[in-house]
């Protein structure tokens, strides 16, 4: 009978079990030093995002505490986006931070800076639109590091300033033929003309926008001359309607002077309007808003008509195209075209003492 050498036997045991704890207690070890390092990024990671939140509230409440001083209203009234603002901002910082942390330093391990200050007109939301990015900084080890970046913008309304030109218009002078100068039918895309614009024969005049420093005259003569907008029409002189000349504009008008018309010409907007000087007289033409009508304080307020007296039988407000087909027809009390009169869904008055106005509800903020 063969007998086992059972101190040999308890030997391996011993020895696979120490083997298999080993492996394990590294593996656990391994585990929560990874789980830790982990918890270490994420937190790390949170606090460079507090510090950039922090650099966007603080960055933000400058810039307003900037635009609403008294001494800065007139650089604003000019230019919203001040050259060189970021030397007009008290206690603006720049980026590149590390190496130290300078700038805005919120504590021994966490920093932010600004980047990526820009000011420009922006023709897609027709008003001015800062940006800039703030960079939250903080410690991971004593060299490393985590960042965030936040990207913010808001819009600042100038309600009292006329819309600068978009750089993208091609300019039409008094040198410049074919395309620049109305025919019969021509049909522009976005078009500057800087000494007006004067339609002065039978046509219909298509355009995507158009933008004058001076006055815009349509003649007529008693033949029907349509000038027909896609998008937005800017004059920064006045506006000279003569009979039978109509003018329809898809997206907002700005008018800069003052409205002269005849008693057979339109004026429809389908967006918003901007008078920018008192309407002190009553038309004599059929002018009708759909949107918004912004108007001076020392305008004539009787000479409007909102839109929501105008009612259909339904008891739902007019538009103006409706209301245009009822004068026109007669049932409106109007003549041969629109009865004589300003026609809008809204009017707002504007201050002109208050340069510009930044409303909180439109900051926005995207983490990159």
């Amino acid at each position: 009978m063969k007998y086992l050498n059972e101190k040999g036997s308890s030997l391996v045991v011993v020895l696979a079990s120490i083997t298999l704890i080993t492996i394990f207690a590294t593996v656990i070890t391994a585990q929560a030093f990874n789980s830790s390092k982990q918890v270490n990024q994420t937190e790390v990671s949170q606090k460079a995002t507090d510090a950039a939140e922090m650099g966007v509230t603080e960055f933000y409440q400058q810039l307003k505490a900037f635009y609403t001083k008294p001494e800065n209203l007139s650089l604003i009234s000019t230019d919203p986006c001040i050259t060189q603002i970021t030397q007009k901002v008290n206690g603006i910082v720049t980026a590149p931070v590390p190496n130290g942390y300078t700038n805005r330093q919120i504590d021994a391990e966490t920093s932010y800076s600004i980047d990526n200050i820009s000011c420009q007109f922006n023709p897609m939301i027709k008003k001015h639109e800062f940006k800039f990015t703030s960079i939250g900084y903080a410690k991971e080890s004593s060299t490393a590091y985590s960042e965030r970046r936040l990207n913010a913008r808001f819009p600042i309304h100038t309600n009292n300033m006329f819309p600068p030109m978009p750089g993208y218009f091609k300019t039409c002078g008094p040198s410049d033929v074919g395309t620049c100068s109305p025919s019969s039918d021509t049909q522009y895309g976005n078009a500057y003309f800087p000494d007006g614009l004067n339609i002065t024969n039978k046509s219909t005049i298509t355009a995507s926008n158009i933008y004058t420093d001076k006055d815009l005259q349509i003649s007529g003569y008693n033949n029907v001359t349509e000038l027909i907008i896609q998008n937005d029409l800017f004059i920064k002189g006045g506006t000279i309607l003569g009979a039978q000349s109509d003018i329809t504009v898809s997206g907002n008008f700005y008018l800069n002077g003052t409205l002269d018309t005849t008693n057979i010409s339109d004026l429809i907007i389908h967006g918003d309007a901007y008078f920018y000087e008192d309407i002190l007289t009553k038309p004599n033409s059929f002018v009708c808003i759909d949107g918004t009508l912004t108007i001076t304080p020392n305008s004539k307020s009787e000479y409007i008509t909102l839109l929501k007296n105008e009612t259909r039988l339904e008891g739902k407000p007019k538009t103006c195209a409706q209301l245009l087909e009822e004068t026109k027809s007669g049932n409106g009390g109007g003549g041969g075209n629109g009865v004589p009169g300003i026609f809008a869904s809204n009017v707002v008055i504007y201050d002109p003492n208050s340069n510009l106005l930044i409303n909180d509800n439109e900051f926005d903020v995207t983490y990159d």
